[in-house]
């Protein structure tokens, strides 16, 4: 490989990647089953220059990637690539326009969600993150069969104050090939809907707080297996009278906008 200026220049002349995502389009620089960050033609000084934790850019003489370790404790690098949960951070950038309900807020009410936020334990010590001013695209993620928990999640943990979100696009199929998921946590993203067919089926816990949500994904109505629901922080104002999930034990609704409850779940212990 040739020296970093020269295969800087390189990828930023020859790169035809048009935008820059969390992917698995990683054209095997980067350890098996650990998506990398591959960055658009003209973005490749963002691998450097915007914030990341755990990360290491890298060229193949066209584009240029980041590619991550999952933490102080990922043993790739010895062979050992297993490992059963994913947690992928995208702290707030100071770059991406807030959300309107962000914008939204007093002054008081900024100081208050910054308190809150600045109060609880920063993740990215412990997992990969990249900064949302450079990552603001996924694409569709496969991973290996050990692999049974994804978490993705805007800012700096899995907690979150609602309508302060990471601006983030999503791909149909998101999910799709990784029928071994069990578990899938969304957080802190400007999702507002989730694409058809973005979601496996077979998901035993599922995760969607504080994304925007007004819209029900259309794939819950294909989880049979659903134990437990947590949508909260978001904005629904209503939930399906019509969507039966026959093994659905815990529902969160927290935090939203119900004015009341009409669904018939059979199973459900706690609401």
């Amino acid at each position: 490989m040739s020296s970093s200026s020269s295969s800087s220049s390189s990828s930023s002349s020859s790169c035809t990647r048009n935008q820059t995502a969390l992917t698995l389009q990683c054209n095997y620089l980067c350890a098996e089953g650990r998506p990398c960050v591959a960055y658009a033609a003209g973005d490749e000084a963002a691998c450097s220059s915007s914030s990341s934790t755990f990360g290491t850019c890298t060229a193949d003489g066209y584009c240029t990637y980041e590619c991550f370790a999952n933490g102080p404790e990922d043993f790739a690098a010895n062979g050992a690539i297993d490992f059963s949960t994913y947690t992928f951070l995208i702290p707030f950038g100071s770059d991406v326009e807030p959300s309107e309900q962000e914008l939204s807020w007093s002054s008081d009410q900024e100081a208050a969600a910054n308190a809150a936020l600045a109060a609880v334990a920063n993740w990215t010590t412990q997992h990969p993150s990249k900064s949302n001013d450079a990552l603001q695209h996924i694409e569709p993620l496969d991973f290996m069969a050990s692999t049974t928990g994804v978490v993705l999640a805007g800012g700096s943990s899995v907690f979150g104050v609602r309508g302060k979100v990471a601006r983030v696009q999503l791909p149909q199929e998101l999910f799709t090939a990784d029928t071994q998921l069990q578990a899938v946590t969304l957080a802190n993203l400007a999702l507002e809907q989730i694409l058809a067919t973005s979601l496996p089926s077979g998901l035993i816990n599922l995760t969607i707080s504080n994304c925007l949500m007004t819209s029900y994904p259309d794939d819950l109505k294909t989880m049979d297996a659903l134990e437990n629901l947590d949508l909260s922080k978001n904005y629904y104002g209503y939930f399906p009278s019509d969507l039966d999930l026959p093994k659905l034990q815990t529902l969160n609704l927290s935090a939203n906008s119900l004015g009341s409850f009409e669904g018939s779940l059979p199973s459900l212990v706690t609401l």
